[in-house]
């Protein structure tokens, strides 16, 4: 084996062969080629009327006239009118004219059908009309394409299920990812219009068979979309609005859809991206400590996807977001989120391995057709993707992986997280960004004071009361940034350890499970003048804060000496060593021990979460109105304790602020620490110190002496649960 891949660190990063069936019967790759271009490729290609016997519509409504008496409602109406302004723009032959025409006044006259369903029988004949140019007889048109939708997921099942092994089960087959964009074509038809009576008949295809295909999490996420668009006017105006879209975006949409790198965006495109970015569920990936981001996205995504649908297309018009006035990027953000490598390393059969859809869709939008000589049996998606993409293999894993994650949801999460990370509060003890700064930055005090001290140099005067360091922390906020860096892999070189993310990496000293730590790790970043510079290096730092410190202090001579005297503190050995013992007590999942720090000249943080109260303050929307007072209970009896519960539910059920109108247990994001995540500001006096204390003194423990008094069984079974 490579002792490169050795390093990959972890059991569930190893290259392990997995029990598997022989090879899959011949015609498999055929059979997944086939599937993809049916299924992904060329969305707006609809296939060609004939020319012969175009009849053009009259101008006259269809279904109103006395021939063809319809009562039809205002929804009803919009929806016919427009078919007819389709027809009217696009001739079609007489027959499909005819059909038509007759499948209005029979939809409309239906004594069976309530309106709704009639909205969605006409959706689905609005889609299939714009779709193929010409329309099918049928008794039901969404039945028609449940069965049509049915039948593609089946042949992906077909191709991709070979075994029933825990981690085959990681592959994606592409169902979620093509279920998603038959949605969005249905609401967004292919001609660019948007379809109310498609919107319809996805719920309605969500409440059959077809319900079997995705999880009841992310057929409520549907759903709640689809009512919004349905209620909402301002989010059908966010998407359906045109607008142009940043050059940085442009990859991110091609992968998103599945297309190939060099084909035009049209606006359509973008339009079914966001709605599939909104379609898609949510969750933590890895070993990524990204919870305090992930809750707060899922939390947006249930009760206020307009203010994400928002921020997103802002993002997209301008490849970065606005942050304490700010423009920062998102590209560098991405880099490394989408990604979850542990089904790239799993062994298989060669055959099923070119066979995989995802193979296919990488092919088709790469631009490669050549087949590859593999020399062995089996091998790792990893190998097969770098044997047959080369310097294009990267962008070719996305493409594979995007059948599983959203792309431009991760623009959502990145920004949410960046915020996270560097928000500044009111109470500088809950910013990330402010408490990191200061500690490194204060490192520097002893030998300061001592050398100020010496040349006779006061730290205060009357012209200025603020301490140099304070000054020098407010000057550092305006260029230092935070980030989590997410590597996937890490490899022996010259020497050294080295990251994707982190190129400058650590002394090699042949214990390689030490470094696996720092797969996901947290940056400091100089923004500056548009470029983006990751800190990688200990002296690095200094030297940053020392010439920033040269900049800040140049007013009288006494202060010129200050910023001096500062700059000779932040580049010297001693202030790189209480950077390197800081370090050490941040990582505390490595072994490496400060020397070690300083000997690699190497300035890694790893990821331990976020800051969690950032949500209570950050206001990305007018429209959210935070609730500010602090809800406390007193433990004098268990009946006192239900009293106040009661009570302070009752209130907020009726004072509850906007953004948390419709809260559910998937927010909680797995963990129970998470619940700050619902209503921050509710929990924040409680866990300043240790939300794990907080959460057992005021919740846990009160619930088992509730327990303990005279429970109901379904009491029981919760707390024996929560054990």
């Amino acid at each position: 084996m490579n002792p490169i891949n050795d390093l990959t660190c972890q059991e569930d990063f190893s290259m392990d062969e997995v029990d598997l069936p022989t090879h899959p019967a011949n015609g498999a790759k055929r059979k997944a080629h086939v599937a993809f271009k049916k299924t992904f490729a060329s969305p707006l290609r609809p296939s060609k009327a004939p020319r012969q016997a175009l009849c053009q519509p009259p101008s006259v409504s269809t279904v109103n006239s006395e021939s063809q008496p319809c009562p039809c409602s205002p929804k009803l109406q919009e929806q016919i009118s427009l078919i007819e302004k389709y027809l009217s723009e696009n001739p079609v032959v007489s027959q499909t004219f005819s059909l038509v025409t007759a499948k209005i006044h029979e939809i409309c006259n239906s004594s069976i059908w309530d309106e709704n369903t009639k909205l969605a029988e006409l959706g689905t004949l609005y889609f299939y009309l714009t779709r193929d140019q010409g329309l099918t007889n049928c008794t039901s048109f969404v039945g028609m394409r449940e069965s049509e939708i049915e039948k593609e997921i089946e042949s992906l099942i077909a191709i991709s299920k070979i075994s029933t092994s825990p981690r085959m089960q990681l592959l994606p087959t592409g169902v979620t990812a093509y279920h998603q964009r038959a949605f969005a074509r249905m609401i967004i038809t292919p001609n660019g219009t948007f379809n109310l009576g498609g919107c319809y008949a996805v719920i309605g295809l969500l409440d059959k068979r077809l319900c079997l295909w995705v999880t009841e999490e992310q057929r409520m996420q549907i759903l709640t979309i689809l009512n919004l668009l349905i209620q909402d006017g301002e989010f059908r105006t966010l998407l359906t609005t045109p607008f142009s879209i940043h050059p940085t975006a442009v990859e991110r949409v091609h992968i998103d859809l599945k297309l190939g790198v060099d084909e035009p965006i049209d606006f359509i495109y973008v339009q079914w991206a966001l709605l599939i970015a909104f379609f898609s569920t949510l969750g933590q990936t890895g070993f990524e400590g990204n919870c305090f981001a992930v809750a707060p996205l899922l939390n947006f995504l249930k009760t206020h996807p307009e203010i994400l649908m928002d921020l997103v297309i802002q993002a997209l018009r301008k490849g970065s977001f606005t942050f304490e006035g700010i423009e920062i990027p998102i590209p560098p953000l991405l880099k490394g989120k989408p990604l979850n490598e542990p089904y790239f390393n799993i062994l298989l059969p060669k055959d099923f391995a070119c066979s995989l859809i995802g193979i296919a869709i990488a092919e088709e939008a790469l631009g490669v057709k050549h087949a590859v000589e593999i020399p062995c049996e089996n091998i790792t998606l990893n190998d097969l993707i770098q044997l047959k993409f080369g310097d294009k293999a990267a962008l070719a894993k996305e493409y594979f992986y995007s059948l599983n994650q959203s792309y431009l949801q991760q623009i959502c999460l990145a920004i949410i997280q960046f915020t996270a990370l560097n928000t500044s509060t009111t109470d500088p003890n809950y910013s990330q960004r402010y408490v990191l700064c200061y500690q490194f930055i204060s490192a520097a005090i002893p030998e300061f004071k001592k050398s100020c001290d010496a040349q006779g140099i006061a730290l205060r005067s009357e012209e200025n009361s603020e301490l140099p360091l304070d000054r020098l922390q407010k000057r550092a906020s305006k260029q230092l940034w935070i980030v989590d860096a997410n590597n996937q892999h890490f490899k022996i070189e010259k020497g050294r350890i080295r990251f994707d993310f982190h190129t400058h990496g650590l002394m090699f000293k042949g214990k390689t499970a030490r470094y696996a730590p720092f797969l996901n790790t947290r940056q400091f970043v100089r923004f500056y003048d548009g470029v983006w510079e990751p800190i990688e290096k200990i002296s690095e730092f200094g030297k940053f804060l020392g010439i920033l410190a040269k900049e800040e202090f140049q007013g009288s001579a006494e202060e010129k000496k200050m910023g001096t005297i500062l700059q000779e503190v932040y580049e010297s050995e001693s202030f790189h060593k209480s950077i390197a013992i800081l370090i050490e007590g941040m990582n505390p999942l490595s072994t490496l021990v400060s020397e070690e720090y300083l000997e690699s000249d190497s300035f890694f943080l790893t990821q331990r979460g976020g800051c969690y109260t950032f949500l209570s303050d950050w206001n990305p929307g007018k429209r959210i109105q935070m609730r500010k007072e602090s809800v406390v209970f007193q433990e004098e009896s268990v009946l006192s304790f239900c009293l106040q519960l009661c009570a302070k539910i009752a209130d907020f059920e009726k004072l509850k602020p906007e953004l948390f109108a419709a809260q559910d247990l998937p927010i909680l994001a797995i963990h129970n620490s998470h619940a700050f995540n619902i209503v921050p500001k509710k929990f924040q006096v409680f866990w300043k110190d240790d939300p794990m204390q907080a959460l057992k003194k005021w919740v846990l423990e009160p619930a088992r002496n509730l327990y303990k008094s005279k429970p109901s069984l379904e009491l029981q079974t919760w707390i024996s649960t929560s054990e």
